[in-house]
């Protein structure tokens, strides 16, 4: 075989090589860079609630979005997340009637919601869920208060009625 013939025949090969590695190689997609968002559920440490981060901000758990196993009896919990959205969303837990509360070592008997604010930091972070933090988010919604200023808010009522 001539050097003539073989060139054509190689032509193909070289060009089948050029367009996947122009796409890839052939490779799939990656998958979106995740990060983990870890934290603890306590009002005394629940145990056998789920965490999850709110991605459509309505205030509780739906389909399709970042969830944690449950929690454990010290109420810790991990949920991971694409990275892009580390600190943009809160976290929720729904807390079952039948999770365990360490400080009683019984069941909740009611099923109750939990709610932190976003944190507003990106990449891995730990948040601290609890009645407080509710109080913080709720007030955020309602007046439209940044994290600091509501917490500040909320810590100084504490405060006072503890006084009380």
């Amino acid at each position: 075989m001539s050097l003539h013939t073989r060139i054509p025949l190689a032509c193909p090969v070289i060009a089948t090589a050029a367009l996947l590695s122009a796409c890839g190689g052939g490779q799939a997609p990656q998958a979106a860079e995740q990060t983990v968002i870890s934290g603890r559920a306590v009002d005394g440490p629940l145990a056998g609630a789920t965490a999850c981060y709110d991605t459509n901000d309505n205030g509780r758990c739906d389909s399709g979005e970042p969830l944690s196993e449950p929690t454990t009896a010290d109420g810790s919990f991990r949920i991971a997340v694409a990275a892009a959205d580390a600190g943009r969303h809160a976290v929720v837990v729904d807390v079952p009637a039948t999770a365990v509360d360490a400080d009683t070592n019984a069941a909740v008997g009611t099923a109750f919601t939990l709610r932190a604010p976003a944190t507003g930091t990106g990449g891995s972070q730990a948040v601290f869920v609890s009645p407080l933090t509710k109080l913080v988010q709720a007030h955020m919604a309602a007046t439209g208060a940044d994290r600091a200023t509501a917490a500040a808010l909320c810590s100084s009522r504490r405060a006072r009625a503890s006084r009380r």
